[in-house]
């Protein structure tokens, strides 16, 4: 059996919430208890070899997890409190909390706890046979999920190069966002991650809000933070799903570490959004076939963030098809351009990825609220729309306090300049220049030039 071991990191309180329970159910999945301990007539994990590790003194297994906060309450909550799942040596914190500001999270929270953090990571990565890549959980509104992350971000770069992929999954403030500083936060991340990070993936609250709702309302149930969960839990299930189980490996599907190479084509386009169906009600008697999964993804819009697909167009999609027949899902595929009429830029001849894997559902954790279906799909598009959905909200509400230098004491007070803030709008105005480019379909003109060099 070949080893690609993979590590996560949790940042802040999102991230580490997020992460109980994405582990919570991944460890249902491969046969262990809350404890880490193999269920009654497990010999061995039945799969997630490469996500879980098996502590040599009690023989009990652990994630190749790490968490940090500035905080050591929600870590104490969260992870070392409701179960032995986890290690505390991997669970990290300062002395002094973020405040919701980048810079001193960045600064002086990511400076007391940079030591232990690079530690942790060096052992974890030192158990591992052969380590393939890291993934990042993190929330864009407070100074623990950016300004800490981002420095951790740059920090693991350094340690590994061009060696690793780093994926980042973040949360993109929604319209209304809990925290006033929360556009410059966001902002100086996206900028300064941008080089950081290989593939990332936009979840919003509100989004995932309303595709757990419509759900639940059918069933007279109110939505809470736990159904959201559940519902990222379902995208990083099937995201990590080829790489866990090794009856998969093999057949037509996709390393979560090798979906940057395939989604982005350019290093300006790194956002993508995932989309997953179909999600059901226990009662439902819908029947679901390829074509009608690929419709609804497609035709409805189930998109986890603020993205429009009816607007724009398509650059790479992804296609992670579950349990389903390989021609049908061939099939399927070519129907999206020609029957359902989607338009992709013309410049890229296919756009696709597809991946399908037969895994079965006899191990999936019950969720009671929803509906577990044989067949599913988790649709991941790089679209051009990502520009209103995403960077042009946040961006204009950057530069109104940027314009009024509202709030801009405050950081530089934590150690940055304002030039930096000039910096990241600068390079997210170029990113979404890029963007409107390529939907334009217009050949930029330095490509012309180096032609004619050849």
């Amino acid at each position: 059996m070949t080893s690609s071991e993979v590590i996560s990191i949790h940042y802040g309180q999102a991230g580490i919430q997020i992460g109980a329970n994405i582990w919570k159910n991944l460890a249902y999945e491969a046969g262990l208890d809350d404890n880490g301990v193999l269920a009654q007539g497990e010999d061995t994990l039945r799969n997630s070899h490469d996500y879980f590790y098996e502590d040599c003194t009690d023989g009990r297994y652990s994630p190749r997890a790490c968490f940090v906060d500035s905080e050591e309450y929600v870590i104490n909550e969260v992870i070392l409190g409701p179960s032995r799942l986890y290690r505390q040596e991997y669970c990290i914190n300062s002395t002094s909390s973020a405040s919701n500001c980048f810079a001193r999270g960045k600064f002086e929270c990511y400076k007391q706890l940079a030591a232990d953090f690079v530690c942790s990571v060096r052992r974890m990565v030192e158990a591992c046979d052969a380590f393939a890549g890291i993934l990042t959980y993190a929330a864009l509104i407070g100074g623990t999920g950016t300004g800490v992350s981002s420095q951790a971000t740059l920090t693991l770069k350094d340690m590994f190069s061009s060696k690793i992929q780093n994926h980042f999954y973040s949360i993109i403030p929604a319209t209304n966002p809990c925290s006033t500083v929360a556009p410059l936060n966001a902002i100086m991340h996206l900028a300064e991650c941008q080089e950081g990070a290989d593939i990332r993936w936009c979840f919003n609250n509100s989004c995932m809000y309303r595709e757990a709702n419509q759900v639940l309302k059918m069933i007279g149930r109110d939505c809470t933070y736990q159904h959201v969960n559940d519902i990222m839990y379902q995208v990083l299930s099937t995201v990590t799903a080829p790489s866990r189980y090794n009856l998969v490996k093999k057949a037509m599907c996709i390393h979560p570490l090798d979906m940057a190479q395939n989604m982005v084509p350019f290093p300006e386009l790194k956002l993508v959004s995932p989309a997953i169906v179909p999600l059901l009600s226990p009662k439902s008697s819908i029947r679901v076939t390829e074509s009608s999964l690929t419709a609804e993804a497609f035709v409805v819009n189930h998109e986890l963030c603020k993205l429009d697909t009816s607007k724009g167009k398509y650059l790479t999609v992804c296609l992670e098809f579950k349990n389903c027949h390989e021609k049908d899902v061939k099939d399927a595929a070519l129907g999206v351009k020609d029957t359902l009429q989607i338009p992709f830029v013309g410049w890229v001849p296919n756009g696709f990825v597809l991946s399908n894997m037969n895994i079965g559902r006899e191990y999936c954790p019950p969720m009671g609220w929803m509906r577990q279906n044989e067949k599913s799909l988790l649709k991941v598009s790089n679209h051009t729309s990502i520009v209103e959905g995403v960077y042009a909200p946040v961006l204009e509400k950057f530069k109104v306090y940027l314009a009024r230098r509202a709030f801009i004491p405050w950081y530089v007070r934590e150690g940055m300049t304002e030039d930096e803030f000039m910096d990241a709008k600068d390079r997210i105005e170029s990113i979404v220049s890029t963007i409107k480019q390529l939907a334009s379909e217009e050949i930029p003109e330095d490509v012309d030039e180096e032609e004619d060099d050849e």
